[in-house]
């Protein structure tokens, strides 16, 4: 059985950037800290991906935010992402706020700062924040938790090849609308089984 307590830290020499900007990534103090620019105008994601390993896989990824601040067009802030390396279109699962509660994204993107389709869901209030995604050979899964151990589904299971053929996968923050200050995620747990 998992323990809460038992994390281990992705190193960001692991991954390579899309659209990194003035972005920065750092390892420190047993995490990987991506900090995005300040301001941007429309939305705008800073990615960290690497190859996605053979299916099946899962991976599970906890976090934490500072300055998170809000989404205007149900497009998540920070989370994980699947990315299709040919084409350059992403799809994103992740936390913002909307009107001040937390909510949990679904966006699929033509690239990094176009969003072509943008769902929200319901997410467990907690902190770190856990996603674990998983590809079967079939279908793509995600899945969250507010303990690290139970995982409740987000939506049905999708077929592995709708809207792209995800050969990357990742983490991200979005640029739009952290005005007040820089937006800081800190990513403390990256497993693949």
């Amino acid at each position: 059985m998992a323990q809460v307590t038992a994390m281990t830290p992705p190193a960001s020499g692991d991954f390579s950037w899309i659209n990194q900007g003035s972005a920065t990534v750092a390892d420190t103090k047993g995490m990987m800290v991506l900090t995005t620019p300040s301001v941007a105008s429309g939305e705008n994601i800073r990615c960290l991906v690497k190859s996605a390993p053979a299916a099946p896989y899962e991976i599970t990824v906890a976090m934490l935010a500072q300055s998170p601040a809000y989404t205007t067009t149900n497009v998540s802030q920070f989370g994980i992402c699947w990315r299709e390396s040919g084409t350059g279109k992403l799809l994103t699962y992740g936390f913002g706020t909307q009107n001040y509660p937390l909510g949990f994204f679904y966006t699929q993107w033509a690239n990094p700062t176009t969003p072509t389709n943008q769902f929200n869901y319901t997410a467990p209030w907690s902190w770190p924040l856990w996603i674990r995604f998983a590809d079967d050979g079939t279908n793509r899964m995600v899945k969250v938790s507010s303990d690290g151990v139970t995982f409740m589904p987000v939506q049905a299971p999708q077929g592995r090849t709708v809207y792209l053929t995800a050969d990357q996968v990742g983490v991200f923050a979005n640029s739009w609308k952290n005005t007040l200050a820089a937006r800081v995620i800190s990513f403390l747990h990256w497993r693949e089984a």
